[in-house]
């Protein structure tokens, strides 16, 4: 559950403290479920005494369609609280449609509660920040069984006004 040292060349010695659970079913062909949580020691380097306790559930749903197309819809939720008790919250919803072997277009919208954007990367106030991309892949066949997909995304960010100062107040991106 910890973040790597900065040496990044070697292995990080394991210690198995922080104890997790997943559950996942799969109620048929088209749906997949989960729930899992985690109870998270010294979860980073620099906080070595901060702990986290984090939860997240998910619903993935295949739509097939007429002709081989498809419709992918994933909801996620996730929370997580930390010993300095600012619990916080993620929300995301994604959906690719599929109308052959070759083009995938897709959608996601994605709202969190976070204190990780303070200046200069230190924990600041828990601020609520959103964004929605929109996007589009093409893929080709390189062998029978590879694929390479080339595609493009235009994202539109939302940040509180007391962030703008440091991400700008048109932090949008393609």
């Amino acid at each position: 559950g910890r973040e790597p040292d900065e040496e990044r060349h070697n292995f990080d010695e394991a210690k198995f403290d922080s104890p997790s659970v997943r559950i996942s079913w799969n109620p048929d062909a088209n749906w997949s479920l989960q729930v899992s949580w985690a109870d998270l020691h010294s979860v980073e380097q620099l906080e070595p005494e901060g702990d986290e306790t984090r939860w997240s559930a998910s619903a993935i749903h295949n739509l097939p369609l007429a002709d081989g197309a498809s419709l992918t819809t994933t909801l996620i939720l996730g929370a997580r609280d930390s010993t300095e008790g600012d619990g916080q919250f993620a929300l995301a919803l994604e959906s690719a449609y599929s109308p052959d072997r070759d083009w995938t277009f897709f959608g996601r919208g994605e709202v969190i509660e976070t204190n990780e954007l303070g200046e200069g990367g230190h924990h600041g106030p828990v601020e609520t920040v959103a964004k929605i991309s929109l996007g589009v892949v093409r893929d080709f066949d390189v062998t029978d069984n590879v694929r390479l997909g080339i595609g493009g995304l235009y994202s539109v960010n939302f940040v509180p006004d007391a962030l703008e100062p440091s991400y700008g107040g048109d932090p949008d991106g393609a």
